[in-house]
Protein backbone atom coordinates (compact mmCIF):
# COMPACT_ATOMS: atom_id res chain seq x y z
CA UNK A 1 0.00 0.00 0.00
CA UNK A 2 1.54 3.56 -1.21
CA UNK A 3 1.56 6.14 1.23
CA UNK A 4 2.25 9.69 1.16
CA UNK A 5 3.79 12.40 3.32
CA UNK A 6 1.96 16.01 4.36
CA UNK A 7 4.12 17.68 2.21
CA UNK A 8 2.93 15.42 -0.67
CA UNK A 9 -0.44 16.14 0.00
CA UNK A 10 -0.21 19.33 0.79
CA UNK A 11 1.59 20.18 -2.62
CA UNK A 12 -1.54 18.30 -4.13
CA UNK A 13 -4.18 19.66 -2.52
CA UNK A 14 -2.70 23.39 -2.03
CA UNK A 15 -0.43 24.48 -4.86
CA UNK A 16 1.52 27.21 -4.34
CA UNK A 17 -1.70 29.16 -2.92
CA UNK A 18 -1.08 29.02 0.94
CA UNK A 19 1.73 30.07 3.23
CA UNK A 20 2.03 26.89 4.86
CA UNK A 21 0.17 24.11 3.39
CA UNK A 22 1.36 21.30 5.64
CA UNK A 23 0.40 23.09 9.12
CA UNK A 24 -3.13 23.52 7.67
CA UNK A 25 -3.38 19.70 6.35
CA UNK A 26 -2.21 18.75 9.70
CA UNK A 27 -4.76 21.19 11.34
CA UNK A 28 -7.63 19.35 9.07
CA UNK A 29 -6.25 15.84 10.30
CA UNK A 30 -6.37 17.05 14.23
CA UNK A 31 -9.60 18.22 13.89
CA UNK A 32 -11.09 15.43 11.85
CA UNK A 33 -11.88 17.07 8.81
CA UNK A 34 -9.85 14.47 6.93
CA UNK A 35 -8.79 11.17 7.77
CA UNK A 36 -4.61 9.69 7.94
CA UNK A 37 -2.68 7.23 10.08
CA UNK A 38 0.32 8.55 12.46
CA UNK A 39 3.37 6.28 11.59
CA UNK A 40 5.95 6.82 14.46
CA UNK A 41 6.25 10.99 14.75
CA UNK A 42 4.69 11.28 11.23
CA UNK A 43 1.36 11.69 9.62
CA UNK A 44 0.79 9.50 6.02
CA UNK A 45 -2.44 9.46 3.98
CA UNK A 46 -3.36 6.41 1.58
CA UNK A 47 -4.67 6.92 -1.96
CA UNK A 48 -8.15 6.84 -0.04
CA UNK A 49 -7.77 8.86 2.45
CA UNK A 50 -6.61 11.56 -0.59
CA UNK A 51 -9.68 10.84 -2.34
CA UNK A 52 -12.12 11.24 0.95
CA UNK A 53 -10.26 14.60 1.58
CA UNK A 54 -10.70 15.95 -2.09
CA UNK A 55 -14.61 14.83 -1.99
CA UNK A 56 -14.73 16.76 1.71
CA UNK A 57 -13.02 20.05 -0.29
CA UNK A 58 -15.42 19.72 -3.45
CA UNK A 59 -18.09 19.28 -0.84
CA UNK A 60 -18.17 21.71 1.91
CA UNK A 61 -20.53 21.17 4.12
CA UNK A 62 -23.75 23.59 4.81
CA UNK A 63 -23.71 26.30 6.73
CA UNK A 64 -26.33 25.89 9.29
CA UNK A 65 -29.87 28.61 9.16
CA UNK A 66 -29.78 31.12 12.34
CA UNK A 67 -30.50 29.37 15.25
CA UNK A 68 -31.59 31.05 18.16
CA UNK A 69 -30.02 32.05 20.53
CA UNK A 70 -30.28 30.37 23.91
CA UNK A 71 -32.21 32.83 26.71
CA UNK A 72 -30.76 32.72 29.75
CA UNK A 73 -33.46 32.68 32.99
CA UNK A 74 -31.95 34.39 36.14
CA UNK A 75 -31.57 32.03 39.41
CA UNK A 76 -34.22 33.07 42.19
CA UNK A 77 -31.50 34.04 43.64
CA UNK A 78 -30.13 36.69 41.58
CA UNK A 79 -33.52 37.50 41.08
CA UNK A 80 -34.18 38.12 44.97
CA UNK A 81 -30.72 40.08 44.63
CA UNK A 82 -32.01 42.71 42.10
CA UNK A 83 -35.54 43.20 44.05
CA UNK A 84 -33.81 43.90 47.21
CA UNK A 85 -31.26 46.32 45.33
CA UNK A 86 -34.80 48.03 43.56
CA UNK A 87 -35.96 48.66 47.09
Amino acid sequence: MKTFSLDEVAEFLCGDSMKEPTRWLTRQITAGRFTARKVGRQWRMTQADLDAALEVMANPAPIPAAVEPVTHRPSKASMRRRLAVAQ
